[in-house]
């Protein structure tokens, strides 16, 4: 099981709250993922298939090479919040579902292997058409006889045989039946399941999510999960998630889910300490916030990725967004313009002076002041 710490930082909600309703922006507390690299940890940036990208390395860590994983609680602004209903948690037998995984994979397989036994099939067929119909023609130097097998007809049923024998070992059940099904000792699991949608679509999404349970030798444990959901929209989509490698014998006290795309967390009906802000208090806040975090520096605008509009959360791809801009940012981090001698889509324009910015700062000081911009930066 992965140890866990959660040092929670102290919380500066210096707006006024405002009523939800029809508000799209929030401040909320989330978490800030990280995991132990040597004798430092790295924030985690993106998961991929149980590998993450962290903030300290370009390369693909394997959550199974990681045995350290902290989460920090942090003030965070999103925008546009997500649904999570019918959270749930339960223990669950492991040897079960590893042997209800190991049945759909095998099924999916045979389908796999069916479809391309077909595929293969309609390739002779064809082939031995087009041989025919080339004998049968005026003119044609040769008839094949009848029991000759025409032109890539022999390569084709080989093809089929090599195939077929080889996934006919790989959908063999009888291995994962007796190592699974027959397998007593298998240990227990944590079955996580809910419903997710969004007001807008959100592509590559993935979830990060904290369990605390109790064991006979422990009152509380802290368990963590990930999971890639992929596309969210406004249709309710059920996920399920297990977590292997549980005590013999647990019961879930609380479970919460966290939902990030590029590392960027999404506010949710779920989140803890949750406010709505306007548009004026967001500016607001991404300016004290840039001020009493750098205290004498001076810096250039920055782009307030967390909150960039639905339009990017939504697309699978940078290269529609790949255009290298000069804009012109004010002290409350407003886009006031754009240099007109360079080119991009209306789209690009609309959506890079719809983003807020943190304000470029001299000596600590918000001022107004150029910086440069491309929206693929977003999908790093």
């Amino acid at each position: 099981m992965l140890s866990l710490s959660a040092q929670e930082e102290s919380t500066k909600l210096t707006a006024e709250s405002v009523p939800n309703t029809g508000v799209e922006y929030r401040l909320f507390v989330g978490l800030d993922i990280e995991v132990g690299q040597g004798e430092d940890y790295a924030l985690i940036d993106g998961y991929v298939n149980n590998r993450v990208h962290t903030d300290g390395s370009d390369k693909l860590v394997s959550l199974r090479n990681v045995d350290d994983v902290r989460f920090t609680h942090k003030t965070k602004l999103s925008r546009n919040p997500l649904t999570i209903a019918n959270l749930h948690a339960e223990q669950i037998s492991a040897n079960v579902h590893a042997a209800r995984d190991a049945l759909r994979n095998l099924q999916a397989l045979e389908a796999f292997r069916d479809e391309q036994l077909e595929t293969l099939q309609d390739t002779l067929r064809s082939s031995m058409v087009d041989n025919e119909s080339t004998n049968d023609a005026p003119g044609s130097a040769s008839i094949l006889p009848a029991d000759d097998v025409p032109a890539g007809g022999a390569t084709d049923n080989a093809a089929i045989n090599d195939f077929r024998n080889m996934t006919d070992n790989l959908t063999n059940n009888s291995t994962f039946t007796d190592e699974l099904i027959g397998n007593k000792d298998a240990g227990t699991a944590m079955l996580i399941t809910a419903e997710i949608s969004a007001p807008n679509r959100i592509d590559d999404a993935y979830i990060v999510g904290t369990a605390s349970i109790s064991t006979n030798e422990s009152p509380e444990e802290q368990v963590i999960f990930f999971s890639r959901v992929g596309k969210i929209d406004n249709k309710p989509r059920r996920v399920r998630i297990v977590k292997q490698g549980m005590p013999g014998e647990f019961k879930v006290r609380d479970v919460k889910m966290h939902v990030y795309r590029n590392g960027q967390e999404l506010v949710s009906d779920q989140s803890d300490k949750q406010y709505a802000l306007t548009r004026d208090q967001v500016h607001e806040y991404l300016a004290l916030e840039r001020v009493s975090r750098n205290k004498g520096k001076s810096l250039d605008p920055e782009p307030a990725w967390e909150l960039a509009p639905a339009t990017l959360y939504g697309a699978a791809k940078a290269q529609n967004f790949d255009y290298p801009l000069t804009v012109h940012v004010d002290a409350q981090g407003k886009v006031t313009a754009i240099d007109a001698n360079e080119f991009a889509t209306s789209e690009v324009v609309d959506i890079v002076m719809d983003l807020p910015f943190f304000p470029g700062l001299v000596d600590g000081e918000a001022i107004a002041m150029t910086t440069h911009v491309n929206l693929a930066s977003f999908f790093r």
